[in-house]
């Protein structure tokens, strides 16, 4: 079957993102996979290479080592331009192996040398491999060397090198098994020095030269390490962690969008667009976070048991978020913004920071008024981020889905569904999403693991009390909102997946749900993950705050609701 196009680029779908970093202390040798010292330097991870002399008989001597010991060569060429060794003495310089990666043809390493010892970058497996392949050498070079030296003994020992010769003139070894093991990864040589040229240089060598064997990464990001090669050229090594599983969501995104661009708006929007404006009650700035799976049991350390917000005027706060509730339900304290209406740096999910820590005050409230005390802060916390959180996620599933429906079909999808259907069902008890995002939330939580990990050993009253201040918090969302009990059943699961599929709000004759359920429950058939979803804040508060402190969590961007 035809590609439709000869250029090699048609494989990558997802837009190459270069992560560029330099250092001073390391060194590159682009090797044959034949080198002699590869394995060696591998398994020893160390090297010492010998100081070169001086004058027409060093630089013959260093051509002839280049040509028998390429790495070696070129270390000690490097290392020579760099005035690196010793002076006054013919010590040689040690070496450390900081990071191997094995080009598509498997026809050359790519070497990185440090010149101070530090952590090794060498996966365990490849070292390990290494040092199996070389000690079956060196038990071959000691049987060799003994047995030399008792001919030698008796007379019998041919002319030659001997044993120290032949520790010199050692054989390329069969490292197919290292290959088999070592990451992926290519040299890149750079003309000019600047990062933008550089990205250019890198972002087209990747995509001019895919690896069959060694798929693109996960999120399309790749590492390029810039060292100096010499004579005021530079070197970029560029290696990523190959994705073999299903397509990432950002792919199924990326081929969308290139496949069918009329199924997106034209032009999309920029900036938050909150269901209610805020009333002046923060500075309106939109801080990028870093997103987490609400599952994962690792974002629960941002609110240990000793929190406590001191949170101003609980009451007010309380009545506040609750009549912002009854309007828009969840939509309030956190909104989803979908990518097929919104462009690239405006779509993801968006927690409104004031309405958040309103929200927490109204839970805390409720806790402390059924006899929860310490650690209160914290509970209430989690169960507040985490309800908001899945309620937002689950309308970005369902988009996920229709966008890995647009592709199978070859036409939009989401906006059939988004306008016709959700314009009519808009404010209703017809709502099913809004419901089923509810009862999203409510699921998350009522999972036996997850309810553990938030809330920690209950009694059977607090574990009572607590479903009840949730069901609560979901009964006081509008109308649609209000039936996310109906999630237990199967119907309105079949009308909403009905829905999304035919973008008509009514069901086409004979007047019965498809059964296509499972595309908005289940798994989804591609490798969709919550954290492939855009976090982001807007304004401050006391709760995102710590949110923000989780490692590379934040970043602030320019724009303002």
């Amino acid at each position: 079957m035809s590609t439709g196009s000869k250029s090699p680029r048609a494989g990558i779908w997802l837009a190459v993102a270069v992560v560029q970093e330099s250092s001073a202390n390391l060194l590159v040798a682009v090797v044959p996979v034949s080198d002699p010292d590869l394995p060696f330097f591998i398994a020893d991870g160390e090297l010492t290479v010998a100081a070169a002399r001086h004058g027409r008989n060093g630089k013959a001597a260093l051509a002839m080592l280049a040509a028998q010991r390429p790495m070696v060569g070129q270390l000690t060429r490097l290392l020579l331009a760099r005035r690196a060794f010793p002076v006054g003495t013919d010590e040689g310089l040690r070496i450390h192996c900081q990071s191997v990666a094995v080009d598509a043809a498997r026809r050359t390493v790519s070497v990185v040398a440090s010149l101070v010892p530090g952590n090794s970058a060498v996966p365990k497996a490849v070292r390990d491999a290494a040092i199996v392949c070389v000690t079956r050498e060196r038990a071959a070079e000691a049987q060799a060397a003994a047995r030399w030296a008792v001919d030698e003994i008796d007379g019998s020992a041919s002319p030659g090198a001997g044993a120290a010769g032949a520790a010199h003139e050692r054989p390329a070894l069969d490292i197919t098994p290292l290959l088999e093991l070592m990451p992926p990864g290519f040299a890149v040589r750079l003309n000019k020095s600047s990062v933008a040229s550089a990205d250019r240089a890198i972002t087209e060598a990747i995509l001019a030269a895919p690896d069959p064997a060694h798929p693109p990464p996960r999120d399309g990001q790749y590492q390029a390490l810039i060292v100096d090669a010499g004579a005021g050229r530079r070197l970029a090594v560029v290696t990523w962690q190959p994705h073999r599983g299903d397509p990432s969501y950002g792919e199924v995104r990326t081929a969308a969008e290139r496949r069918l661009p009329r199924a997106f708006a034209s032009p999309r929007q920029t900036g938050a667009h909150p269901p209610l404006q805020p009333v002046g009650r923060h500075d309106g700035i939109v801080r990028d976070a870093r997103p987490f799976d609400p599952a994962d049991p690792a974002w629960v350390g941002a609110f240990d048991s000793e929190a406590v917000f001191d949170f101003p005027d609980p009451k007010a706060a309380a009545d506040r978020i609750r009549a912002l509730q009854g309007q828009v339900g969840f939509e309030a304290i956190a909104w989803y913004q979908p990518h097929h209406t919104h462009a690239e740096s405006a779509w993801g999910i968006y927690f409104d920071a004031a309405n958040l820590d309103d929200f927490i005050s109204s839970l805390l409230l409720d806790l402390q008024r059924e006899g929860f005390g310490r650690g209160s802060d914290a509970l209430a916390a989690k169960l507040g981020v985490g309800l908001a959180y899945e309620h937002a996620l689950f309308h970005a599933q369902v988009e996920a889905a229709l966008t890995w429906m647009e592709l199978q079909a070859g036409h939009a999808k989401f906006m059939p569904y988004q306008t016709p259907v959700c314009t009519a069902v808009r404010g209703t008890d017809d709502w099913l999403e809004e419901a089923l995002a509810n009862f999203w939330a409510w699921s998350w939580l009522s999972a036996d693991s997850m309810l553990a990990m938030i809330t920690g050993a209950l009694t059977g009253g607090q574990h009572a009390a607590l479903e009840h201040i949730v069901q609560a918090t979901l009964d006081r969302s509008p109308a649609g909102h209000r039936r996310w009990r109906d999630g237990r059943q199967r119907e309105p699961w079949r009308i909403l997946a009905t829905q999304a599929v035919t973008g008509k709000p009514t069901l086409p004759p004979p007047g019965i749900g498809l059964p296509l359920e499972p595309t908005l429950r289940g798994p989804l058939p591609f490798d969709f993950r919550p954290t492939d979803v855009p976090l982001r804040f807007v304004g401050a508060g006391r709760v995102t705050a710590r949110l923000l402190r989780m490692p590379a969590a934040s970043s602030v961007c320019p724009g303002k609701v």
